[in-house]
């Protein structure tokens, strides 16, 4: 299924681009997460935040840090049958771990507070700018998640250079189920033609002067028709997502909350991945 979105609300106007893309829904305002009610388990089990550490071992080896949101019921008591995915939050090229305008703490508490209770990550590069330490800090913070909370499946949303992490991840690693990249930068940004079928949703604003939308519309194309793509061009909306941070975090919530309980199947005839049986149209 590959999908362009648009919307009615004159507060909120997504662009219709590719041209060749035909839209197939509306989805209307989004509320703003400050408006919005948590669930009742929410209330109940608000989520832990604590910071950690890890050490990274490539030719700088050194710890990368992190804060992690997780549920009241700790990941290490999951069984099989439990949702066993988390999600990583990527900064951009400066590194921290708050995102476009501050988003990431807010998305990691309603996510990880959520009744599926999804553990989030946000991580913080050692070196940043450069990739390839940058993509070791992802892959150990994945190893981290797997070894302390027993996630196996990942969900990676990147912001700015955060895309390129979230494209040479979701390109190449298996446990990854699904990817979103905001606003995000074209360069080094290969891994996105061999995501698929893993499900991809691009977020950007009109009016980035400092990546220019055509990235993410460029990144759409490239990812092909395999697999479920999503583009959101948001009409006004900066580099930052300044105009339209609570819609947009209600993008990225709605759509982990939708993937977190699938998976990618290894296909060991193909020597690939294929979506689970009820995701695949």
């Amino acid at each position: 299924m590959n999908t362009l979105q648009t919307s009615q609300s004159p507060a909120l106007q997504l662009q219709t681009q590719p041209p060749n893309v035909t839209p197939t829904n509306e989805t209307g305002r989004l509320a703003h997460p400050q408006d919005t009610k948590p669930t009742a388990a929410a209330n109940k089990k608000p989520c832990d935040v604590k910071r950690v550490s890890f050490r990274v071992f490539d030719n700088r080896s050194g710890p990368a840090k992190a804060w992690i949101h997780t549920p009241q019921n700790d990941a290490s008591e999951y069984t099989e049958s439990d949702n066993n995915a988390a999600v990583i939050l990527l900064s951009g090229a400066p590194g921290g771990m708050t995102g476009p305008s501050e988003m990431w703490p807010s998305l990691a508490n309603r996510v990880a507070n959520s009744d599926n209770g999804i553990p989030v990550l946000r991580l913080n590069y050692r070196y940043t700018t450069q990739t390839k330490h940058c993509i070791a800090d992802v892959k150990t913070a994945m190893q981290y998640l797997e070894d302390k909370h027993s996630m196996t499946h990942f969900i990676l949303v990147g912001w700015s250079f955060g895309g390129a992490l979230v494209s040479a991840m979701g390109g190449s690693d298996e446990r990854v189920i699904a990817c979103a990249m905001a606003a995000s930068q074209k360069a080094e940004t290969e891994g996105v033609r061999t995501m698929a079928p893993r499900p991809l949703l691009l977020v950007h604003g009109t009016s980035d002067q400092t990546m220019r939308y055509s990235a993410s519309q460029e990144l759409f194309e490239e990812y092909g028709e395999e697999g479920e793509r999503e583009l959101q061009l948001i009409d006004g909306d900066d580099h930052e997502i300044g105009r339209y941070t609570g819609e947009v975090e209600e993008m990225l919530c709605m759509f982990i909350m939708k993937h977190a309980s699938g998976g990618v199947e290894t296909d060991e005839e193909e020597g690939g991945v294929k979506l689970p049986e009820e995701s695949v149209e």
